[in-house]
């Protein structure tokens, strides 16, 4: 396997922040993911829990303690950041 062409599909709720250097380690350049719940939202606690990607970004605007050390990580370590909307309404999901 060619770490390089290699996309990592992430939909487990967990914080996929703490994750990211060990994939970006390996040679992993090609992420998605799946649980990117705006503040305060998700299915489990993980997802409000302020670690999505989208999340650290909000967390880059409103500085809170010890999350803005990550989300500057993040923004410092992306090349590329997109968000798409669902494919199933959340009422069908």
């Amino acid at each position: 396997v060619n770490p390089s062409r290699t996309l990592v599909f992430l939909d487990d709720h967990l914080e996929v922040i703490r994750r990211l250097p060990a994939l970006m380690k390996a040679g992993i350049s090609h992420l998605v993911v799946e649980d990117n719940y705006k503040r305060g939202e998700g299915a489990t606690l993980a997802d409000r829990d302020g670690q999505t990607p989208k999340q650290l970004f909000a967390f880059r605007r409103i500085r809170d303690n010890g999350t803005l050390r990550d989300a500057d990580w993040l923004f410092n370590n992306l090349v590329s950041y997109a968000e798409f909307p669902p494919f199933v309404p959340p009422v069908m999901s």
